[in-house]
Parts: C-alpha cells; sequence; structure tokens
C-alpha cells in the first residue's frame, strides 16, 4: 500500500512540477501495476494530461490505442463523466483539447468534446489553441476542418454569460455562513 501511494505521489510530484514525460511514465507504471487500485483510472486520465502537456500528439494517439486495445477506454470514458473526478478530470481535458486543437486534429477533439463541461470549454487557452489550429487547417489546404474549429471557440457574449454564472455561484458559495464548531 505504501509503494502504490508512494508512486502515486510522486506522479503528482512530477506533474506539479512540470517533468510532464517522468510524470507519464510514472502514471502509467502505476496503472498498469496496479489495475484494480482505486487511482487506476485517475492515473490513467493524469497520464492523458501529462502526454498532453508533453504536445506530442503521436504519443498520445498510440496511449488512447493502448487503452483501447486492453479494454480500458470505457473505464476511462466513465470516470470522466464522474463528478467525483470533476477537477481532475477539467484539467486534464483542457490540456488533452488544447494540444489536439492547436494540433488541427479535429476528429480525435471531437472524440473527446462531449466529456467537457462548459468550464472546460470556456478556458482561453483553449479558445486560443481552438484559433491556432484553425490557421494550421488552413495553412495544410483543408479549410472545412479550420471552419469546424473556428465555430468550436467560444466568443465574447458566450464568455460573458459563463463568467456571470460563475461568478453567480461562486456569490452564493461565498454567502453561506461557515456552521459554528463549538471548541
Amino acid at each position: 500500500g505504501a509503494r502504490s501511494e508512494g508512486m502515486y505521489q510522486l506522479g503528482l510530484c512530477y506533474l506539479e512540477i512540470g517533468q510532464f514525460s517522468s510524470a507519464a511514465e510514472l502514471f502509467q507504471t502505476f496503472a498498469d501495476t496496479y489495475p484494480e487500485h482505486d487511482y487506476a483510472t485517475v492515473s490513467r486520465i493524469l497520464t492523458l494530461e501529462a502526454l498532453a502537456r508533453l504536445g506530442d500528439d503521436a504519443q498520445m494517439t498510440a496511449y488512447v490505442e493502448r487503452l483501447e486495445s486492453r479494454g480500458h477506454f470505457g473505464q476511462l470514458t466513465e470516470a470522466l463523466k464522474d463528478p467525483a473526478h470533476a477537477d481532475t478530470c477539467r484539467h486534464a481535458l483542457v490540456a488533452l483539447m488544447d494540444a489536439y486543437a492547436q494540433a488541427a486534429d479535429l476528429e480525435s477533439y471531437k472524440r473527446f468534446l462531449p466529456f467537457c463541461d462548459e468550464d472546460a470549454l470556456s478556458d482561453m487557452g483553449l479558445n486560443y489553441a481552438l484559433l491556432d489550429g484553425g490557421d494550421l487547417a488552413v495553412e495544410q489546404g483543408r479549410p472545412l476542418d479550420a471552419l469546424q474549429l473556428y465555430r468550436l471557440m467560444k466568443t465574447g457574449p458566450e464568455l460573458i454569460a459563463i463568467c456571470d454564472r460563475r461568478l453567480a455561484v461562486l456569490k452564493t458559495e461565498l454567502d453561506i455562513p461557515l456552521p459554528w464548531v463549538p471548541l
């Protein structure tokens, strides 16, 4: 138990300090070594995030194909829908979608699009990546893909509405007084 917990925590540390290659390798090893562990699915999600932050499309695609061939992709997609992992999934999905958008890989982008919530899709970095991906698709002579990437971007009025909604939720959370706890 201590070894598995240490391995997982070390992977989180690597991810936090920006050693994405080491993090991806460690999370893959963790998920392969402890496939029944509670953190195995989250490790697969974090592996995708680390690979996305590396910006290596070939490794991301190979890893997704490996998950499919081993039958773990279904578990991964279920975890992406699970509200218990919402924050972890949102960060991983934004990184993954950012990498796919920047590479103008519309097919892979659309594959993970159903798992993104409104907060993930309104990320400014992701919107810039969609713009860059659209420009890349134009340069590659794929105007229809470019148009689709441009249309996936959130524009000013959409972003303002999303930010207003987030502010309202935050305000209601802040207005709720903390429960009194006797000393």
